[in-house]
């Protein structure tokens, strides 16, 4: 079983067209199992975006956490006394647990939308001025050698999610 792999988005602006396609091409050549990146053109092609260079992960475990701790304090301090109920330790455990899930869906949502927000500005301003957007979808451990990559073939923003 292969292990997990933890990924990270860089995207940067080129000028021309056909350098950050070439560039996209190159990294995609270079590895092509781990490696996913596009050159947009002329609008950001959102559907062809993976979300694993977003922030989706660590929100999900801060809000299972978050959810999971308060679903415990309401329902200690507000729901049991109200009804005369006095539960032992362990129930609030349990009661954690089952609602934590929720907490990381909705962590996950926010975490996913985080990194979508900040491209789609990048987006905007590259479309204006007449650029191409290139994002690539690499292994964490990679992320100097592709930045350096994309200021060498002449990107500019270039920035990692």
């Amino acid at each position: 079983m292969q292990g997990y792999t933890r990924m990270s988005m860089v995207f940067g602006s080129f000028e021309k067209r056909l350098t950050g396609a070439r560039l996209a091409e190159n990294l995609n050549r270079a590895d092509r199992t781990t490696t996913f990146a596009i050159a947009h053109g002329d609008h950001l092609r959102e559907e062809e975006i993976q979300l694993s260079g977003t922030l989706s992960l660590p929100y999900a475990m801060v809000g299972a956490f978050i959810v999971g701790c308060l679903a415990a304090a309401i329902s200690w301090g507000v729901v049991w006394p109200m009804m005369g109920v006095w539960l032992p330790w362990a129930a609030l455990v349990g009661f954690a647990l089952a609602t934590a899930p929720f907490g990381a869906l909705a962590g996950a949502v926010a975490g996913a939308a985080e990194c979508r927000t900040r491209l789609s500005r990048l987006a905007e301003r590259t479309e204006s001025a007449s650029r191409t957007l290139v994002t690539a979808d690499i292994p964490h451990g990679r992320i100097g050698r592709t930045m350096r990559a994309f200021t060498a073939a002449g990107g500019s923003e270039v920035a990692v999610v």
